[in-house]
């Protein structure tokens, strides 16, 4: 294993959330910190009138070797909004033969770099003691030693640590810094995942494939999409605004229902194939708002017995190939909730949908539920609650699906 040191920033947008959410994700690849800053109000380098940054440094230890380490860090600052262009246009002009021919003074050169406004910078400070230079990356960062937004963390965390060019401690390196920016270090330290659930040590999630069901307007993409995002799974979403067939079905059932169950089990089958096969390096989870069971389930209320049973046929082929998830969650709302849900979000073509429709849907997948025998399953009345817009409330589900559920159903009100 490897010591990593990081230098984490943001001006943009909410800053301590920015900083625990990157946080967050960097502890889904390379496990709990060795050391974490505090966080470090600075002045903007090189910008006028900026936001001022958050910036803390945090050390790791990891198998990953460093141009991994780049991959995984940029991929994080895409996921969370990071913007390139002024970077890239940056290094495009400095590296452009007819720029290098003008023989600009060092300090118009300096002048000529363009410094952005990000939502999160990951700077890789340090991989133990080597020294590595070139086009792509810099190991020590070339600039560790002339800004005290990055010296003051630092030293925080490893003021004894030798840099390997200058042969100097980080400590010695802060006192001689002639750097003038305002560097003010807050009381807190920055909340990470493994803060979150430190308790019940669930900085991963235990489950690799988790699927996130419920019936119209329970909130299953809300809740599939914050946890992927928080653990840094992989997100499967499913597509159903694709489907040209939903909204005619909406209007007239009896018609489009066949069309409508068979588009949507090929979709299904298609992205769950394709996601599932296929092995990602950089998520270790994978978290869904579907599984193809669902269309079996909705089949069994849509379609009349003849066209059902050519329709099952077909979904028993196709089943047999696929992985089950390794838990099912179910998120439970009453009928009047689900209506307000789906009322609240405003889809047109949703508007018409009956409360008998939506009790025969969630009675399907009770029915189907009793006949698993075999299958993880979680049913979770979330009636009470609001983990859409209250955190403590999305934190309590998160610990009840990171429980060690045996085989069976199990019931949770929160």
């Amino acid at each position: 294993m490897s010591d990593l040191v990081l230098l984490v920033g943001t001006n943009l947008g909410d800053k301590q959330a920015n900083v625990d959410k990157v946080l967050s994700k960097l502890e889904s690849f390379f496990g709990t910190p060795k050391y974490k800053s505090h966080i470090f109000e600075t002045e903007a380098w090189g910008q006028k009138n900026a936001p001022c940054y958050y910036n803390l440094a945090v050390a790791f230890e990891t198998a990953l070797l460093p141009f991994d380490v780049l991959h995984v860090c940029k991929s994080i600052e895409i996921q969370m909004g990071r913007t390139k262009i002024y970077d890239d246009l940056y290094k495009t002009l400095m590296s452009s033969e007819n720029f290098q021919k003008m023989n600009f003074s060092e300090q118009t050169q300096q002048q000529a770099k363009v410094y952005d406004n990000r939502v999160i910078d990951i700077d890789i400070l340090f991989y133990d003691s080597i020294v590595l230079d070139n086009e792509i990356l810099t190991i020590p960062h070339k600039s560790i030693a002339e800004r005290r937004f990055v010296l003051e963390p630092l030293s925080e965390i490893l003021p004894d640590f030798v840099h390997p060019v200058f042969d100097k401690t980080i400590k010695e390196l802060l006192l001689e810094c002639t750097d003038e920016l305002k560097v003010k270090k807050l009381e807190t330290k920055p909340v990470s995942q493994c803060d979150y659930f430190a308790s019940n040590n669930a900085k991963h999630l235990i489950y690799n494939y988790i699927t996130i069901e419920g019936c119209i307007g329970a909130g299953k993409t809300s809740l599939a999409t914050k946890i992927a995002d928080d653990f840094n799974a992989k997100l499967i979403l499913e597509q159903f605004a694709d489907n040209p067939f939903l909204p005619k079905f909406y209007k007239d059932a009896e018609k489009y229902a066949f069309p409508l169950e068979l588009s949507f089990l090929a979709s299904r089958y298609k992205q769950l194939n394709d996601n599932l096969i296929n092995y990602d390096l950089f998520h270790v989870n994978i978290v869904a708002d579907y599984f193809l069971t669902k269309s079996f389930i909705f089949a069994t209320k849509t379609l009349p017995d003849d066209m059902f049973k050519l329709y099952s046929t077909m979904f028993n082929i196709i089943r047999s190939k696929m992985p089950e998830p390794d838990l099912l969650v179910y998120l439970y709302l009453n009928i009047d909730n689900l209506v307000k849900n789906i009322k609240k979000r405003g889809r047109s073509y949703e508007q018409d949908i009956s409360s008998e429709y939506l009790n025969s849907i969630q009675n399907g997948y009770f029915e189907y539920f009793k006949q698993q025998s075999n299958k993880r399953i979680l049913i979770v009345d979330t009636n009470n609650i609001d983990f859409v817009n209250n955190h403590d409330d999305y934190l309590k589900i998160v610990d009840a699906i990171n429980q060690d559920w045996s085989v069976g159903i199990h019931k949770l009100i929160l």
